[in-house]
Formats: C-alpha cells, structure tokens, sequence
C-alpha cells in the first residue's frame, strides 16, 4: 500500500571503494575565514576582549568575539568520563531477542 509519498532514499547510491563525498575538499573560503580570524585575534582582539570584561552592556560584542575566537583559536576541547554507580564500571548487557 502506498501513501504517495516518494521515498527519500530512492535514488541515493553509496560511494564506490576509495571514491570520496567530497573530491575537491573543504572550500578555500573557510581557510581564509580562519586565517582572518587568526590575524583579527592577534592584532585587536585580545585588547577588545579586555575592554569588553570591564563592561556590563557589551554582550553582543563579546559573543562575536568568542566566535572569532573560536574559529581562530579552536574551541577548548572538553573531557567526558563516564562511570557505573558511585564511581565503578558500567555493565553492559545484551539479550538476544
């Protein structure tokens, strides 16, 4: 029975052995946006960064410079550690079904 609604996935084909999604790799433009924000972080940025601590209304300025920072900078990688109750292993179990 159909709903007459087309399959999504109908004329999707999966990429041959070693043939890349994406041959010509990541656009040059985002290099350059990274570089950009490199050199704004080097030479203005982390004088405006100070200025902006010492005042409550700049916000906004302060959220383009995280981005700026981020992307220039790399965002600060952040460690998650899991645990089974009060600090022991994590049991996993599988059933067959």
């Amino acid at each position: 029975m159909t709903t007459g609604k087309k399959d999504k996935t109908a004329n999707l084909k999966p990429f041959k052995p070693g043939q890349s999604g994406n041959p010509s790799g990541r656009p040059k433009v985002a290099k350059e946006f990274r570089e950009r924000c490199r050199e704004f972080m080097t030479e203005t940025g982390f004088e405006t960064l100070a200025s902006i601590a010492n005042s409550p209304r700049d916000r906004d300025r302060f959220r383009a410079i995280e981005l700026i920072a981020g992307y220039a900078l790399g965002k600060p990688k952040q460690g998650v550690e899991l645990t089974g109750e009060e600090g022991g292993d994590i049991n996993i179990t599988i059933e067959r079904v």
